[in-house]
């Protein structure tokens, strides 16, 4: 892939992973076609190895090093080489590589933007809707939404989540949550500051760009 520019930094755990994956301890089955699959499988069986993406293994001791947003960037960049040129990688997928970190849980699936029919596919989520130019950056052979659209789609997922949370005797819901903890339940305020911080680091990775 081209190296499109990423933020600097010296804090490893304030970088990004545009240029370089975070891992470089993962096997691949279509670059090494003379590796018989029963060792593939023997190492997965004795947790040598660990499945991370189709066709995609790391070492697992390696593996576990990495953070979870690390991980996830992982994932993405394996998906860089097995769909075709022109995707736009956006919400979890873009805020990995761009090193924007949140509280909400990493998924497994990996999620590109389009203007088709929206769905998922094996690991792959797509979400259909509209992007302006100015809201993505090149990547390689794909592009990604720019830090600020990121974390614009991030906070819409949070306030997805929590409205779905707070549906009348559902088990996620924040008074269900405190009764079950007994603990007092957060008021808006308090849960809205993650998304200011995640505004903040936005326009700060913005202006080094």
């Amino acid at each position: 892939m081209a190296e499109p520019p990423r933020r600097a930094g010296d804090d490893p755990a304030g970088m990004t992973w545009m240029i370089e994956p975070p891992s470089s301890h993962v096997f691949r089955r279509r670059e090494a076609h003379d590796v018989p699959a029963r060792d593939l499988t023997r190492a997965i069986r004795s947790g040598a190895a660990t499945r991370i993406a189709p066709g995609s293994f790391a070492t697992t001791g390696r593996w576990r090093e990495l953070t979870p947003i690390a991980q996830h960037a992982q994932r993405v960049w394996e998906a860089t080489i097995r769909l075709a040129p022109g995707a736009v990688f956006s919400h979890f997928a873009a805020a990995a590589v761009l090193g924007i970190d949140h509280v909400l849980p990493w998924p497994e699936h990996i999620d590109v933007t389009i203007p088709g029919a929206a769905g998922s596919s094996g690991r792959i989520r797509r979400h259909r809707r509209p992007l302006a130019a100015g809201d993505v950056v090149p990547w390689g052979d794909h592009v990604v939404t720019t830090p600020a659209r990121t974390v614009v789609d991030l906070a819409s997922i949070a306030r997805s989540r929590r409205g779905r949370d707070r549906r009348p005797g559902a088990l996620g819901s924040p008074t269900a949550r405190g009764r079950r903890r007994g603990t007092a339940v957060l008021p808006r305020r308090a849960r809205d500051r993650g998304i200011r911080v995640h505004r903040s680091r936005a326009r700060a990775c913005c202006a080094q760009a």
